[in-house]
């Protein structure tokens, strides 16, 4: 397991949570307030860069922790999307606790993409 990308998976868990305009982020590059500001305004709306920009794609880690005979069904990475997700949803809570929000995992298997969606409606 390479440690360097195991550090990069704990990190994502405690990601800061940020809201602009009314719609929450996951800050996973630790980019900071100012700068994902100036990412958002690259798209059309902030609900538009919500919808692309809160989609983390985990499926190198997964990889790289079970090896990658893993499926999109296996048990192994579900637990690692579901501690993500228990971390981002109690981090949510604390601090936006009348926040409608929803964590769905995110699958693409034409791409083969597999990770988290921060999603609001």
């Amino acid at each position: 397991m390479d440690l360097f990308m195991l550090s990069e998976l704990i990190g994502f868990a405690k990601s800061d949570i940020l809201e602009i305009e009314g719609r929450l982020f996951i800050d996973h590059d630790n980019l900071g307030l100012e700068a994902f500001r100036n990412k958002i305004a690259e798209h059309s709306s902030v609900a538009e860069a919500q919808y692309w920009m809160n989609i983390l794609l985990l499926e190198s880690y997964i990889d790289n922790i079970v090896g990658d005979d893993w499926e999109f069904t296996d048990e192994r990475a579900k637990s690692i999307l579901k501690s993500l997700q228990s971390a981002w949803t109690f981090q949510i809570n604390a601090k936006y606790p009348n926040a409608i929000f929803r964590i769905d995992t995110f699958i693409d298997e034409e791409a083969n993409d597999f990770g988290l969606w921060l999603r609001q409606d």
